[in-house]
This record gives C-alpha cells, structure tokens and sequence, in this order.
C-alpha cells in the first residue's frame, strides 16, 4: 500500500512509490499495488501520520532557526486524512480476507 501527497515538498513520494513498485516486480511480486494519492496534500497529510478531523500541519520552524515545508493546502491534506483512514481500512480487510 502506497498513501502519496502530490505536493509533498519532503520527497518526491509519488515517484518514490512508483520506485518502489517496480523495485518489488523485479523481485517476483505480482501482487496488485494499491494507490491512494492525493492532489492537494503533502507530507504528513495521509494516516496514520495525520488522523481525520484534526487540524493539518503545513510547516514547522526549530525557534527560527530552519522551516520545514510539509506541502499541500489545509484542505487537501485534511480531505487526505480523511479518505486515506477510510482506504487503510479497506486495504486491510481486503489483504486478510484474501489471506496474508
């Protein structure tokens, strides 16, 4: 499973995902990958790294001296949060019920 902010300004996580699927195809994994990504979020924007309903985090400084830029609008990311806890859900119910 691969949860992506598209505006993610810590790492290109859209691409690094695509990296990783074809890292695991070369190895023999032929499962199907499962995406969730989102236009408008950034980094911490996707559970369990955000959880629905809480106020989104955009940036953060260390007393002035560094900001670092998470990307995404609030909105976005919070819409993420949402979705994305609802897409985990699934994706775990369809790996155990499909078994392990």
């Amino acid at each position: 499973m691969f949860i992506c902010g598209e505006d993610d300004q810590l790492q290109p996580a859209t691409h690094f995902s695509k990296m990783l699927t074809d890292r695991l195809r070369e190895q023999g994994d032929t499962r199907e990958p499962y995406y969730l990504s989102y236009k408008d979020a950034g980094h911490f924007s996707a559970f369990p790294a955000a959880l629905p309903y809480l106020p989104t985090t955009r940036s953060i400084t260390n007393r002035g001296k560094m900001t670092m830029t998470f990307g995404g609008t609030a909105k976005g990311s919070a819409d993420a949060a949402k979705d994305s806890f609802r897409g985990v859900l699934l994706f775990l119910n369809k790996t155990f019920e499909d078994g392990f």
